[in-house]
């Protein structure tokens, strides 16, 4: 379980040895300079600039590097790791293999920088380190993930277990649905650091997105004025940087700090959502005017989201579709079933999903059923509502949807094993 899989389209991966430098110091270190680091990352093509969730595109977004060190007695006291130190790259400076990129689609680029000596001394080669690697995204200055986040938080005296990334207080959830964000750890000896060491990063988000289409003008006489896809309830505003790996069955990468609701948020419908609550609970929104105007066309929006458990209860899913008119009453209310990780694929039912684990249910199989509706939502899963060549048909009077997840991502593999269907 939690195999960290390389991201072969996506993700992203930092290749670290040590070494020390300043933030905009890209010359490779003197011999009394310490260890050397190297920071590397493959990628498609160059770093683009986004704002919204653009799919499953063959691009990454970070413009800027935190690196942080921690030191424990034990191995396995990961989170009990106290801080060492930290340093920035506020300009990363990647030297990318064009030629490469050209030829493959992929490219790699890398960066050469240096630690301080006192961080790993001869006297902690046999003492626990763990490095903390985030990537943010600082293309856009208004709207970035390190604005969203604060990812220079105060460490003295905190642990690795400590360190989240949380909207601050001066951010919207908009800020969330705009920001990518990438992280990863590594736990070594201090003997075992060296120009080889490596540290992936993965995305700390998931992404969601919807393609609807035959979207009607009115419902029981009154207008529909947007569609939302919803989370069951308040969305959570903090992710741990460190992830959390699941415990006998139970998914737990998640802002779990907090009691969570036991009952959903989401109205029924002909009831109204309060504007606060329908704010917390809303993932994206097609306002009316986005509409498709032709039944041969769909609309689309997705979000960059936090990984969040999945829905309790007898009834409620963890997704949602809305219709709602202007005044926040729900017209239409549809609960999101996941499917498979393959729009097109025609699975039997002994067939075993590939890039989920989960098996096709027998109809009537409670179980399976509470599976499909009650899935977490994973960091580094791209989880597609419909898609550009089957979008959600929202004339008809159906109460569910599909839901896919897009496997290019590549987050975690076994759902089976951390899709729990117990209270």
């Amino acid at each position: 379980m939690g195999k960290n899989i390389f991201l072969r389209v996506l993700g992203i991966s930092f290749f670290t040895a040590i070494c020390y430098g300043c933030s905009n110091n890209l010359d490779m270190p003197d011999a009394d300079s310490g260890r050397t680091l190297e920071l590397r990352i493959s990628s498609g093509l160059n770093p683009a600039s986004r704002t919204v969730l653009p799919g499953a595109n063959n691009v990454q977004h970070v413009t800027k590097v935190a690196l942080y060190l921690f030191k424990h007695t034990l191995a396995e006291d990961t989170l009990g790791a106290s801080f060492v130190g930290m340093m920035t790259f506020d300009q990363v400076n990647w030297q990318q293999a064009i030629d490469a990129a050209s030829t493959t689609g992929a490219s790699t680029q890398r960066q050469a920088v240096k630690i301080p000596k006192e961080w790993i001394t001869e006297e902690d080669r046999d003492s626990w380190f763990t490095f903390l690697a985030i990537g943010s995204d600082e293309t856009d200055k208004s709207l970035n993930s390190t604005k969203a986040y604060g990812l220079e938080p105060s460490s003295e005296g905190k642990t690795l277990g400590d360190f989240y990334a949380e909207l601050q207080t001066s951010c919207t959830m908009n800020d969330i649905h705009q920001s990518e964000l990438f992280a990863g750890t590594l736990t070594l000896k201090g003997a075992q650091v060296n120009s080889s060491t490596v540290i992936n990063l993965y995305r700390r988000v998931a992404g969601v997105k919807g393609y609807f289409c035959r979207i009607p003008d009115q419902l029981n006489g009154v207008e529909v004025a947007s569609v939302r896809v919803v989370y069951w309830n308040k969305q959570l505003t903090a992710v741990p940087f460190f992830k959390r790996y699941p415990k006998d069955g139970i998914f737990c990468d998640y802002d779990c700090r907090n009691t969570l609701p036991s009952t959903s948020a989401i109205p029924d419908k002909g009831e109204k959502f309060p504007d606060e609550a329908l704010e917390a609970c809303t993932y994206f929104t097609i306002p009316k005017d986005s509409f498709p105007q032709s039944i041969k066309n769909y609309a689309t929006a997705g979000s960059y989201v936090l990984p969040a458990p999945g829905a309790v209860g007898n009834e409620n899913a963890t997704l949602y579709v809305l219709l709602m008119s202007a005044d926040g009453t729900v017209l239409d209310k549809r609960r999101v079933f996941f499917k498979s990780s393959y729009a097109t694929q025609s699975l039997t039912r002994s067939a075993t999903d590939q890039g989920t684990g989960i098996i096709e249910g027998q109809p009537g199989d409670e179980n399976e059923l509470n599976r499909q509706r009650r899935y977490p939502i994973i960091a580094n899963n791209f989880y597609s509502i419909g898609t550009a060549d089957e979008p959600i048909d929202l004339s008809t009077g159906e109460t569910e949807v599909n839901l896919y997840v897009d496997p290019t991502w590549e987050g975690y593999h076994e759902w089976s094993e951390i899709i729990s269907v117990t209270e």
